[in-house]
């Protein structure tokens, strides 16, 4: 429902915001300044993203958090290129933050291609089937992850285990840097 009126949250017995930190006229006055802009995206992204992520994590959510961690994929990659992603390019920008992440994470341990190569079967099973692959294919959700099985180019039957848990944590470390470099440029 919209409403001019702040409503009552019955969740957390509180009267609704847009932050727990800022008020709608703070984050007013907050958005006329860059580092104002880079507290209040940080401020927003931890506090309806990560931080509610963070204290669901537990059997049974790993689907929920998937999508809503590809989600902010695509904000942050949005933030990075400064431009909105439309319906035909949302997922290459989730993709991009994605091949982003996990390279940071594996370093050259893993070459490039094949960081870019699971990227596109983790999007393309988890994104864009789950739903009816979990109904079909015989993936299975469990506490620790999802689990699903992808032929590689040469013919190789892979199980591909996909950890949500682990996923929170690169993205929000990734996050946390991201706008690190945003104070930084601010800076300079």
């Amino acid at each position: 429902m919209i409403s001019t009126k702040p409503y009552y949250d019955t969740a957390s017995a509180r009267q609704a915001r847009f932050s727990k930190t800022y008020s709608a006229k703070k984050a007013i006055e907050l958005a006329k300044t860059y580092e104002g802009s880079v507290k209040l995206f940080e401020d927003y992204y931890q506090g309806w993203y990560l931080t509610p992520l963070r204290q669901n994590i537990r059997e049974g959510t790993a689907l929920i958090t998937a999508a809503v961690l590809f989600s902010l994929c695509d904000v942050i990659e949005q933030f990075r290129r400064g431009t909105k992603s439309t319906a035909k390019d949302t997922g290459e920008f989730v993709k991009a933050e994605l091949k982003s992440v996990y390279q940071k994470q594996f370093g050259n341990k893993i070459p490039k291609k094949t960081v870019d190569s699971l990227v596109d079967q983790i999007y393309k099973l988890l994104r864009n089937g789950l739903h009816h692959d979990l109904t079909t294919r015989g993936i299975h959700i469990s506490m620790s992850g999802i689990a699903t099985m992808f032929k590689e180019n040469n013919g190789d039957i892979v199980e591909l285990w996909f950890n949500p848990s682990n996923l929170l944590k690169v993205i929000q470390h990734d996050f946390l840097e991201y706008t690190k470099a945003l104070r930084n440029k601010s800076e300079k």
